[in-house]
């Protein structure tokens, strides 16, 4: 499956908002540091879809705020 993702760093807290159309808006605590909140987006994703992290991978936008991702379902 995959997902599209507009990701909001520093955020107060961390939260999964589907948008529709496998579109998510995802805000995370961590700092967009040395890939941590890229991490925490990751342990979001697989708690919303009930999934391993490792079955979550970030096909485009590593650095970015729009992601793409790939969930081995």
């Amino acid at each position: 499956m995959r997902v599209r993702a507009k990701v909001k760093p520093k955020a107060r807290q961390n939260a999964v908002s589907d948008l529709g159309d496998n579109f998510f808006e995802i805000s995370v605590k961590a700092l967009p540091v040395r890939g941590e909140a890229n991490r925490q987006v990751i342990r979001l994703l697989a708690k919303h879809f009930s999934v391993s992290q490792d079955q979550i991978k970030i096909v485009a936008g590593g650095s970015g705020r729009m992601k793409l991702f790939d969930i081995d379902i």
